[in-house]
């Protein structure tokens, strides 16, 4: 917003619509007293309000404070009603494991996507609802055999069993792991990646990683 970062604001929300973006990323971190908000990392929120109690503050003192002064700090309370009032839209988060629990709160589940980290998290989130998106970096780690030679069965089970159907990578890719991306896709997996940098940089990663995915989210509007 304005050339910041990370502000997750109702500004932000306002702007990247009205440029035309219909998927939003919001970080969602969790209060002193159990409410969500958008914030990227208490500690960069510290920086950007001026805050200097104890952190994680509690909802109160989250809504007290403007970030950069001038932009609205969202409870997610205001989310679910930004997200409410514009129903072409879809809401993806990465920072909240605990899809039970988000899902509940927010109005639409099937407007939801959730990139999960855990292995608890994302046998839940398969079976609680279609947008649970598995990390890979952390899915092969959970699916160990996957680190020996091309050995996809344990993660296509893995799979299978939870009613998973995303997979979500970070960039760069080595080329084992786009060798393990095309395998994955060929079992009907689709796989997403969030793309940052310039409008020069983001066509050409989409250039260079298109046939290993399905689709990307950038952090912002390529002209």
């Amino acid at each position: 917003m304005d050339g910041h970062i990370y502000t997750n604001s109702l500004e932000a929300l306002n702007n990247s619509y009205n440029e035309g973006a219909k998927i939003f990323e919001l970080d969602i971190r969790e209060t002193k007293d159990g409410y969500y908000v958008g914030t990227h990392d208490w500690k960069t929120w510290a920086q950007q309000t001026g805050y200097s109690g104890e952190l994680p503050p509690n909802l109160e003192e989250f809504k007290r404070y403007k970030i950069l002064n001038k932009y609205t700090a969202m409870s997610f309370e205001d989310i679910n009603n930004w997200f409410l009032s514009h129903p072409d839209v879809v809401f993806i988060t990465d920072k909240v494991d605990k899809p039970l629990k988000m899902v509940n709160l927010f109005y639409d589940k099937s407007k939801i996507k959730m990139e999960l980290f855990s292995k608890k998290s994302m046998r839940m989130g398969g079976g609680i609802f279609d947008g649970a998106m598995a990390n890979y970096y952390s899915l092969s780690q959970i699916t160990k055999t996957l680190l020996v030679k091309y050995d996809f069965i344990s993660m296509i089970e893995f799979f299978k069993k939870n009613n998973l159907k995303y997979v979500v990578a970070g960039k760069p890719f080595s080329y084992e792991d786009k060798f393990k991306l095309k395998l994955i896709r060929l079992n009907g997996i689709k796989i997403y990646m969030y793309l940052f940098g310039t409008n020069d940089e983001i066509t050409q990663q989409v250039i260079e990683y298109r046939s290993y995915l399905d689709g990307v989210y950038y952090n912002k509007i390529p002209n």
